[in-house]
């Protein structure tokens, strides 16, 4: 696209033009001291065409060495940003100055703050900054011009807030500027428009504010106020005094404010305001649900600017209600961008590799982010639950002692049957993945369950053999089934992986000590057992783990109790569970199931001859590795646990023991409880004697 064509390359007014190749000169007012960090700012981005030719010059070198026509397209489309990024600043930097030293007197000065007053745009052309990091071009503090989409969103927000008095949605690809117009907008208000006030907030508290930290929502504004004319601050604010308190900013002379909340359940009770901002509203904790009603009375304009995440929160129930106001920007709307970015973005040329999914997420804003023809339909709320849940049925058999080490921190108990599968993978698109179930022997409740502690991919791609076992080591560590020098304290039953990595399994076990056995999933293997562990049973009980649900499923994921939550979608009248925070909460896995799907071409073919999408599947193969070679029967119990079962659980020996080495009971306690059990025992033996007296007199 040849420069030209841009509109913001086609208006520059003739005092501009006599400063084009030439010093700039500035005028008097912006030469003072206290517009230093303006005119610093406007100076450097006025000559920002210096450096088009040295990163030029870098880019062509990484031009020369790409190795297909993706790549390559994806480094002429960093060649022509880079010139057009730096070329825009530059313009726009010069225009500013020209335009400033028209601005003589103080007659002047006043006529331009009534402008501003009148014109939000005319604020946002000359006065709004943008800061980004990124190392795409070396300058990083930027004259921030709307592009028209931004312009549109511009409109969009003043109609809402100050003429229907109404709450929108903002629905965004990533990186479309959305927020830092946002941010610019409340600050151009809470300077210019009286009686305004805003509350700002994201999806997490120091994410809101934190001093020096540009990305916080706060030091944004912040940076904004420090690049603005000293005349335009309002009388009585000084700009480093005025600005020390945290998530808080008073207008002293009108006396409007930009208050800062963490997202909390009950944000906002108590207070009043303008509009709120609720950035990334889709990624909130409590899906939103809590919050959103808590400053439904707070405010007549809740603003929610966010990408897509799932339909299962508040953000996509008002996305879909058919009744509030939305707006869209699309990655196509912005002008940096075009074909070749989005063609690259699977391949991490110039930006992180990005997977299907993510991009139909992310960049797309596809709220489902999958395919038509869901494999399974995954219960999540009876499958991925937090550890404190999953103890809830072991502690009511009092059996909860046997899941902590003598640390009191939680282990997988020693007699459980645990399995490893992994599925190899070294390349963009096949990922290495690894996955560690267990299942509970037949003296527990839940014997015919299958629990899950990790499910994941070894990252990054292409790691080497030993990196993916310091990884995994970790990670059994971190559940105690290794020691501080990683020597097993509870070893894996068997260990499976696919079936064409002999030479990885040879290494494993000459290097490693591993051994690892070969499986063999294809396309279908694996698939109805996984459906048949997801279909609840028991629909007349409750659930073991939550109550609120009945019945259960045989397949269970156990994350930490941060991970993620049940919660209740009041307009679905259901419970679903919250958004992982990491890999931990089996972020990956959730997104993987969710995206499982047979292509179109399989659609209508007899379900044994359907095959599913290979694409974005790493961790399904090692859960469906799982499936293919679970012992369908917990480990049977020893005849010494048959008799242990016929007392009650208080008298067992394993357990009058594990409650006195936990301190639970005290010597005095313990030998009383043994003397019970010898009382019981004899009992109970003597029962059976009975038994077969009475049953041989009968012959």
């Amino acid at each position: 696209m040849p420069l030209d064509s841009w509109e913001w390359k086609t208006v520059i007014d003739d005092e501009h033009a006599k400063l084009k190749g030439g010093a700039v000169e500035v005028s008097k007012w912006l030469a003072a001291p206290e517009n230093f960090q303006l005119k610093s700012a406007l100076e450097t981005a006025s000559t920002a065409s210096q450096w088009i030719k040295p990163e030029q010059d870098r880019i062509y070198s990484l031009l020369g060495e790409a190795k297909n026509d993706i790549e390559k397209n994806a480094r002429l489309f960093q060649i022509e940003y880079v010139e057009k990024y730096l070329t825009r600043a530059e313009t726009i930097a010069k225009k500013r100055l020209a335009y400033f030293k028209t601005l003589q007197t103080e007659a002047d000065i006043e006529a331009e703050k009534l402008l501003i007053k009148s014109d939000t745009s005319h604020w946002f052309e000359y006065y709004a900054f943008g800061y980004d990091p990124r190392a795409r071009t070396q300058l990083s503090i930027v004259p921030f011009a709307l592009f028209p989409k931004q312009k549109e969103l511009l409109d969009w927000l003043n109609n809402l807030v100050f003429y229907q008095r109404n709450s929108g949605l903002i629905e965004k690809a990533r990186d479309e500027g959305a927020t830092e117009t946002l941010v610019r907008w409340g600050t151009y208000h809470w300077l210019n428009t009286n009686g305004f006030s805003m509350l700002l907030s994201t999806r997490k508290e120091d994410e809101v504010d934190a001093k020096k930290n540009q990305n916080t929502l706060f030091e944004r504004i912040r940076f904004q106020i420090r690049l603005l004319p000293a005349w335009q601050y309002p009388k009585g604010f000084d700009v480093e005094r005025s600005m020390l308190s945290t998530m808080k900013l008073a207008n002293p002379e009108n006396g409007n404010t930009l208050l800062g909340e963490a997202p909390v359940e009950n944000m906002g009770r108590g207070g009043r305001v303008t509009c709120a901002m609720l950035d990334e509203f889709a990624f909130w904790s409590f899906a939103g649900y809590p919050q959103y009603r808590s400053l439904s009375q707070t405010t007549d304009s809740i603003i929610m600017p966010s990408s897509v995440a799932g339909r299962l929160n508040q953000y996509a129930d008002i996305a879909f209600d058919g009744v509030t106001p939305k707006f869209v920007m699309d990655w196509r709307d912005n002008p940096f961008k075009d074909k070749r970015w989005y063609d690259a973005l699977p391949y991490g040329f110039i930006s992180p590799k990005m997977s299907k999914t993510t991009i139909a997420q992310e960049v797309d804003r596809n709220y489902d982010a999958s395919q038509p023809g869901k494999v399974w339909q995954c219960p999540e709320p009876y499958v991925f639950i937090t550890q404190s849940e999953f103890l809830k049925p072991f502690e009511a058999a009092h059996l909860k002692h046997r899941f902590f080490d003598s640390n009191g921190k939680f282990k997988i108990p020693d007699d459980w049957r645990i399995v490893r599968t992994s599925d190899y993978g070294k390349s963009q698109g096949h990922e290495w993945s690894y996955l560690l179930g267990a299942q509970p022997r037949a003296n527990y409740p839940l014997a015919d369950t299958h629990f899950i502690f990790i499910s994941r991919t070894l990252e990054p791609t292409g790691l080497l053999t030993s990196e993916a076992v310091r990884l995994w080591t970790e990670w059994e560590r971190e559940l105690s089934l290794r020691d501080m020098a990683n020597k097993w304290t509870h070893k894996p039953s068997a260990n499976f992986n696919s079936h064409e990595q002999k030479e990885l399994r040879e290494v494993l076990l000459k290097t490693y000590g591993e051994s690892w056995i070969a499986w063999d999933t294809d396309y279908q293997t694996g698939i109805e057992t996984i459906e048949d562990w997801w279909t609840p049973t028991d629909e007349l009980e409750q659930n073991p783990f939550r109550p609120e649900l009945y019945g259960r499923c045989k397949l269970v994921f156990v994350a930490p109790d941060d991970e993620y939550r049940l919660a209740f979608n009041e307009r679905l009248n259901s419970y679903f569970v919250t958004v992982s925070q990491s890999e931990k909460g089996f972020n990956q896995a959730r997104k993987e199931i969710a995206a499982y799907h047979y292509p179109m071409s399989e659609l209508g073919k007899a379900k044994k001859d359907m095959r599913p999408a290979k694409e974005f599947d790493d961790i399904i193969d090692a859960i469906r590795g799982y499936a293919v070679n679970w012992n369908r029967k917990p480990n049977d119990l020893t005849e010494f646990e048959k008799e242990e079962e016929k007392l009650q659980p208080k008298l067992q020996l394993t357990n009058i023991l594990a409650e006195y080495e936990a301190g639970e009971i005290s010597g005095r306690q313990k030998a009383q409880l043994l003397d019970r059990r010898q009382l019981a025992t004899a009992i109970t033996a003597n029962r059976e004697k009975l038994k077969q007296i009475v049953k041989r007199s009968r012959r």
